[in-house]
């Protein structure tokens, strides 16, 4: 910011944002627009790829399947910002994870998916997870032919918000605060269900059930305010127009 407005680099002409809250806080009258002190010249509100995926894919939805989206642990990802956790700890978590899932699966009579990171290591997700099916790179997929998704914290839950899944978001005491943190924050703004896995994994089917379909409810604002801020507008289009208008009228 401060070499900016010394004009030693240039500022950046304009900042695409799908978080409405965000454009709120930019445009909010202070010191900074003021004496256009900002960094960003202009902010201007876009649908996220979520949305423009899902609007113009007519992929099948379906009610096959329990997906959990798998949090990466102990990996150079993970540990370069977090510490590490011992394998007593980890061996654990996946053993009560690994329960819960046969619960619902049983409860449901639904198979169960696990979706992995990219970066993840999937020979060790198979031995965690023996009996259930392990993919990679196949999360969009997936959801589509989910009848729960479970995850802690993944940004392709939003895919599951735009076709909407029952959702629940998972806690564990081998997470962190800002696992936790996010984890909270889905529940707060759209209203997802939790389930700690340190506690009773017990839950009575019809009741459990009652509680998805009622969380869904806030799908809507959730999906205004963080995924689709523009009305009914596909995103990329969007950015192809404003910056030919801006930027290549001429050419």
């Amino acid at each position: 910011v401060l070499l900016s407005n010394l004009k030693i680099v240039p500022k950046i002409e304009i900042r695409f944002f799908t978080n409405s809250e965000i454009i709120k806080h930019t445009r909010k009258k202070n010191i900074f627009n003021y004496f256009k002190l900002s960094l960003v010249k202009e902010t201007i509100p876009i649908n996220s790829r979520t949305f423009d995926f899902i609007k113009e894919n007519k992929n099948e939805i379906t009610e096959n399947q329990i997906v959990l989206l798998d949090e990466m642990l102990n990996t150079p990802q993970w540990s370069n910002l977090r510490k590490p956790i011992d394998n007593e700890k980890i061996n654990n978590h996946y053993s009560r994870l690994t329960k819960l899932l046969k619960n619902l699966s049983e409860t449901y009579n639904k198979k169960i998916v696990i979706c992995i990171h990219p970066k993840d290591d999937i020979n060790i997700k198979k031995k965690y997870f023996q009996g259930f099916d392990v993919v990679q790179h196949k999360t969009r997929e997936n959801i589509f032919k989910s009848f729960l998704v479970l995850f802690f914290e993944s940004s392709a839950i939003m895919d599951a918000f735009m076709l909407n899944k029952k959702v629940a978001t998972i806690f564990s005491k081998i997470m962190d605060q800002n696992q936790i943190d996010f984890g909270m924050n889905y529940c707060n703004e759209a209203g997802v269900i939790a389930i700690d896995i340190d506690k009773n994994l017990n839950f009575e089917k019809n009741d459990f059930l009652q509680q998805l379909e009622k969380a869904k409810k806030n799908y809507s604002n959730y999906i205004n305010k963080y995924i689709a801020p523009d009305d009914d507008n596909l995103g990329y289009k969007k950015i192809i127009k404003i910056l030919n208008e801006r930027f290549f009228c001429n050419l």
